[in-house]
């Protein structure tokens, strides 16, 4: 593969200085099986999807499916050579997911019922982050490398256009009409909003430093950020951007971000402070939670008590325990080193 993750930021925090100045389980894997032998995602089962750094044998990075209470391989297929994904969106259904390839500058599409590639759309940059319109049809990808956001149109499987954003970026928000992207611009310290019928950029929201995971509330009038230099959350009401954005500290270097399905808490992955932090919306008060070398993307199971975070450094899923408030597993730490996406599915 390309490299890690960390190495990647570290060229890119370079680069975006250089802009703001100017302006208790383990489970083996059972790698190499065909996909029969792994069996199906079933009905009401709840599976863990992830993408090892490692590659097969012909050179394909694998999207690898985990059963979260046993940590049993259920499936493992290829997705696209060396892709290197960094970031999973499900669709609605939770059959399909695409997955953004940072190395190889794809878009891969995946049957998870299937356990197939489906398609490869390329893009021409770097993928990065990614999330889907409401309706499902349309993709949006930023890339830091680029300093870009790809629309991609997924019924036809090409890029529609891309959008040059003027500075890195990585975290991308839809609104739940799906006309406005909230684009976290964290070399600039800023969320920009971008109107979608001309891609303009209609306003910006400042208050938090260096803006990486952008996340809307379900209703669409909160903004939530996290601020990877200034180990903050920050706040924002959609209607207002002139307001100071109301801020909880979390920690050094906070990046990956899931809110609860209620959205009373939102779960908050510390980079520097080897643990997450659970915040609550209203009050924004703090609850911090111990997890080692904690650098990776979290998914949250339905039940609100039970996050999974994905290891990029020491390997494996690590299993949260968010009543109890401590780690209670660590998934295939042998068979998924560098785990460098993670989503879950319930059907």
């Amino acid at each position: 593969m390309r490299g890690s993750r960390r190495s990647t930021f570290a060229a890119a925090a370079a680069l975006a200085a250089a802009l703001v100045c100017a302006a208790p389980m383990s489970a083996q894997a059972t790698a190499g099986q065909g996909n029969a032998q792994h069996g199906r995602h079933g009905s009401g089962h709840e599976t863990l999807w992830t993408t090892p750094s490692t590659l097969s044998k012909d050179d394909n990075t694998e999207l690898v499916g985990i059963d979260p209470t046993t940590g049993k391989e259920l499936a493992r297929f290829g997705i696209g050579k060396e892709a290197e994904t960094w970031a999973i969106a499900l669709s609605k259904d939770q059959h399909t997911a695409y997955l953004a390839n940072h190395h190889s500058g794809t878009l891969s599409v995946a049957d998870l019922v299937g356990h197939r590639l489906l398609n490869e759309i390329p893009l021409g940059v770097d993928a990065d982050a990614i999330t889907l319109s409401p309706d499902g049809r349309t993709a949006y990808v930023t890339s830091m490398v680029a300093q870009s956001l790809s629309v991609v149109d997924l019924t036809a499987g090409k890029v529609v256009t891309t959008v040059g954003l003027g500075a890195p970026a990585q975290g991308v928000a839809i609104s739940p009409d799906g006309r406005t992207a909230y684009l976290g611009i964290y070399s600039r310290n800023r969320i920009d909003r971008m109107d979608l019928s001309n891609y303009q950029v209609t306003a910006s929201y400042t208050g938090g430093k260096a803006p990486r995971e952008v996340l809307l509330s379900r209703d669409g009038k909160t903004l939530y950020a996290t601020d990877y230099y200034g180990g903050t959350v920050s706040v924002y009401q959609v209607d207002d951007p002139a307001a100071k954005p109301r801020q909880a500290q979390v920690g050094g270097q906070p990046f990956k971000a899931q809110l609860s399905r209620d959205g009373k808490s939102l779960l908050v992955a510390n980079t520097a402070k080897s643990s997450v932090s659970v915040v609550d919306t209203r009050t924004l008060k703090v609850r911090r939670i111990a997890v080692p070398d904690s650098f990776g993307t979290l998914a949250l199971a339905p039940s609100g008590q039970q996050l999974f975070q994905a290891q990029e450094n020491k390997g494996g899923i690590t299993s949260i325990d968010l009543r109890a408030g401590r780690t209670t597993a660590t998934l295939d730490a042998d068979g998924l080193p560098q785990a460098t996406s993670l989503a879950l599915t319930t059907g």
